[in-house]
């Protein structure tokens, strides 16, 4: 669901525009050496912004039936800013309502989704009781949560302690941190974030809100990063809360840098790309397509007319394969944009291929001519002294004719050193890093003989006369003795 390791795949883009819509289909564009079929764009919109919150949704999941749908107040970001990110962890759409009532066209959605349950992102401020009423009516019977706070930041920190809750053990303690008061910075990273169960919490300008601080300890949040510049979360709450930043002079090149942080060349070239409207009356349409961007694995790039940064970022990133997503109308991204991103589209990178690595070479012979000798030791010679007179090192080889010098293990077979005669040791050893076995494998030892003397006859010292003492004592014996 999140977490996605990308190995090499071709781009794919998306940008918000006002139905679904196929372009260059079937167009061919000529390479030098090869006809390549041009990839597919296509647009994501509907009339209005709740229409194309159902028109993302239903391309997402694709028929699909889903358990939960999220509901986000239509007009107003704030409560919704990090909602991406639990759209991604529980699998569930973003739609979008009025205030004060719930959209036919969103009723209608949760309908075709076979949905049993909505969470409603913000209070009854943000998501009336009328609406929420409509949830649980006869029509829809829907079990209804709703996850708030008493301001804009106690509600992230209650929608990233629900994420928490979610994912468990795979919650990964880090966060993005972005300003309160800048949507278009929290709505940028809102793919990457949902991609990796990482939360969107929000700052004052100046001030770390004790809603916010209280998440990160009790989550054990321990790695930050701020998205946007000084001007709307300064070096001061940088410095507070030793997080890294991540930004642009403006919201567009912020996207570009995003972009090129957490999707880029060589080792992460994204499956997808998001363009979306960059105006603030067009920010819905990047907070409603952030899980869609997850999903693809796709950073959302903002767009009047493109930025030269993110032209720049597009050259480096789309090859013949890249798709194009348009989320929005001609209003969010405009006709001279989208020719721009053609434009990119149509003279793409060449494809990469991965380069094959030789295989390692494999070992090829034992040079058993570095005095493997036999060796003979006194009767009563411990295995461990034995051992210590065999040789230490050997030369080996490999197929490219290298030479490794590796050091053996050894072991000598029921030795004892108290019982004289020949006795079996073997030096096993490891082989050097980027040498590989052979098929059938090589055995990865040597052997030597070691022998036990026998054991030398204990002669007995000879006698010395050391003192003489006289006897003195009288002995008679018989007349004749």
């Amino acid at each position: 669901m999140f977490g996605k390791v990308k190995e090499y795949k071709l781009l794919s883009v998306m940008i918000g525009l006002v139905m679904v819509v196929s372009l260059f289909a079937g167009a061919a564009m000529a390479g030098e050496e090869n006809d390549i079929e041009f990839k597919q764009i296509t647009r994501l919109a509907g009339e209005n912004r709740y229409a194309t919150a159902v028109e993302i949704a239903e391309y997402a999941y694709d028929g699909q039936e889903v358990e939960t749908v999220i509901l986000a107040r239509g007009d107003e970001l704030y409560d919704a800013l990090a909602g991406s990110v639990l759209a991604e962890a529980i699998g569930a759409p973003i739609l979008l309502t009025d205030s004060e009532e719930l959209r036919e066209e969103t009723s209608q959605a949760i309908e075709d989704f076979g949905a049993t349950k909505a969470i409603i992102l913000g209070g009854e401020a943000a998501v009336s009781t009328a609406a929420k009423d409509a949830l649980t009516s006869d029509d829809l019977n829907l079990e209804v949560e709703r996850i708030y706070g008493k301001n804009r930041y106690e509600t992230a920190a209650k929608i990233a302690e629900r994420v928490a809750e979610e994912l468990g053990e795979q919650f990964p303690e880090e966060a993005f941190i972005v300003s309160g008061n800048a949507p278009p910075d929290a709505l940028t990273i809102g793919s990457n974030a949902a991609e990796n169960g990482m939360p969107i919490l929000l700052v004052q300008e100046d001030e770390v809100p004790e809603a916010t601080q209280k998440i990160i300890d009790g989550l054990g949040i321990n790695e930050l990063t701020i998205i946007g510049g000084n001007a709307v979360v300064t070096d001061g709450v940088q410095n507070e809360l030793d997080a890294e930043r991540i930004y642009g002079a403006n919201r567009f090149k912020t996207s570009a840098e995003v972009a090129e942080a957490y999707y880029s060349a060589p080792d992460n070239i994204p499956d997808s790309v998001i363009f979306a409207g960059g105006a603030n009356e067009n920010l819905v349409d990047a907070m409603a397509g952030g899980y869609f961007g997850a999903q693809l694995g796709a950073p959302i790039l903002y767009t009047s007319s493109l930025d030269d940064d993110i032209k720049d970022y597009l050259a480096t990133v789309v090859f013949p394969d890249t798709t194009a997503y348009i989320l929005g109308g001609y209003a969010a991204v405009s006709q001279e944009a989208e020719e721009e991103i053609e434009a990119i589209f149509e003279d793409p990178l060449d494809p990469i291929v991965d380069p094959i690595d030789p295989p390692d070479p494999e070992i090829d012979e034992i040079d058993v001519n570095n005095d493997v000798e036999d060796i003979t030791v006194p009767f009563g010679t411990s295995e461990a002294d034995a051992i210590a007179i065999l040789v230490e090192e050997i030369t080996i080889s490999d197929t490219d004719e290298e030479t490794y010098v590796v050091s053996l293990d050894w072991s000598i077979a029921d030795y004892d050193g108290d019982s004289a005669g020949d006795y079996d040791a073997t030096g096993t050893f490891e082989l050097p890093e980027g040498v590989a076995q052979t098929d059938p494998e090589t055995d990865l030892e040597v052997e030597a003989t070691v022998t036990v003397e026998e054991e030398e006859p204990i002669e007995p010292d000879p006698l010395e006369v050391v003192s003489v003492e006289a006897i003195t004592d009288t002995v008679t014996v018989p007349y004749g003795t």
